[in-house]
């Protein structure tokens, strides 16, 4: 009522493929708030946000390196673009692409990824890990790779309706899942002790061994 009456100005988010509750989608479909679909940058819009906060133009290797990381989403561009610009004095001739292609994200960026994994049930967190490690793991490869008493499917289910992977049908019918975004997978395998790795490449390596692969 007091956003109908002018009294109140109301900003909300939600990432796409999210499930809304209905208190919230009564917000646009019957209180007035319009609904905005806000889609990632472009490449050539991401060069322009990298330019904007570094104060010069990257060149198009670098606006190609710094999409291929980002996929676009602004809030990751500009947190690794403050990342690179933060360990190292950068200029126009610094050749900033090969900074962009090899430096880790920083800590604000890593919150940010590991803030939506917080909270997740362990079984869910080593499935995201087994796929960061192996993408895109084929389904029968990672069920091979928990234990038998984990709840795959309704955990993949929860898993993709978080937006947190996606599946996607292979040519011969196979169903094989990947993160939803690349960064997820470099913070992942970044605090993943290596012990745990080779545990869980072991455990890939011979679920592909059994299925003669």
């Amino acid at each position: 009522q007091a956003t109908l009456a002018d009294e109140m100005f109301l900003l909300g988010t939600l990432r796409d493929g999210q499930e809304c509750s209905e208190p919230f989608e009564a917000l646009w479909t019957d209180s007035g708030v319009a609904f905005l679909r806000v889609p990632g940058l472009a490449e050539a819009e991401t060069r322009e946000l990298a330019a904007e906060l570094l104060g010069f133009d990257i060149d198009s290797t670098a606006g190609e390196i710094l999409y291929r990381r980002t996929l676009g989403n602004p809030l990751y561009a500009r947190e690794l673009v403050r990342a690179v610009s933060g360990r190292a004095e950068i200029s126009p001739a610094t050749g900033i692409g090969s900074l962009l292609a090899s430096s880790p994200p920083g800590e604000r960026l890593i919150d940010l990824v590991l803030g939506r994994i917080r909270g997740l049930p362990r079984e869910a967190r080593e499935i995201l890990e087994l796929i960061a490690l192996a993408e895109p793991l084929d389904l029968e490869l990672l069920s091979s790779a928990v234990a038998a008493d984990v709840p795959m499917q309704r955990l993949l289910r929860e898993l993709e309706e978080q937006a947190l992977v996606r599946s996607a049908n292979d040519p011969d019918g196979r169903i094989s899942y990947s993160l939803d975004h690349p960064m997820q997978g470099e913070v992942l395998k970044t605090h993943c002790p290596l012990p745990m790795q080779r545990d869980m490449y072991r455990r890939i390596a011979d679920a592909m061994d059994a299925k003669g692969l």
